[in-house]
């Protein structure tokens, strides 16, 4: 994956937090950001970052069957974020629809950035 990719997405993902912290703090925005978006962000990241490493474990361990496992991980990053979200709304915090806001935003930010790293893993598999 480029280098260059990996700088600009991760820049984004820094940005958002920040601004969400900015905007929680002054009390601006609040139809759009949430106190829990920030937490939010830390579990996509880890959630992503133990991905990308069974994803490294499973290209070097498993060539043959690397697309069934994926849709495997792909699948338990569903259910572990449908998972997470559940668990937060059963808490009612105030603002639940800037939470899900949040949650949706970065969820699609998040699959966005595992699909590209997918294709720029699954290219040079493509040419040989």
């Amino acid at each position: 994956m480029p280098k260059k990719f990996l700088l600009v997405t991760t820049l984004f993902f820094i940005s958002f937090s920040l601004l969400n912290a900015f905007c929680v703090d002054k009390n601006v925005l609040q139809q759009f950001f949430h106190e829990k978006a920030m937490i939010t962000n830390l579990f996509f990241f880890f959630l992503t970052i133990i991905i990308h490493f069974v994803g490294i474990y499973t290209e070097k361990k498993y060539k043959q069957s690397f697309a069934q496992v994926y849709l495997l991980i792909i699948s338990t990053r569903l259910f572990g974020s449908l998972s997470y979200f559940l668990v937060m709304w059963s808490y009612k915090y105030d603002g639940m629809m800037a939470f899900t806001l949040n949650f949706l935003f970065l969820y699609f930010c998040y699959t966005v950035f595992e699909i590209s790293s997918l294709i720029a893993n699954l290219r040079p598999h493509l040419k040989s």
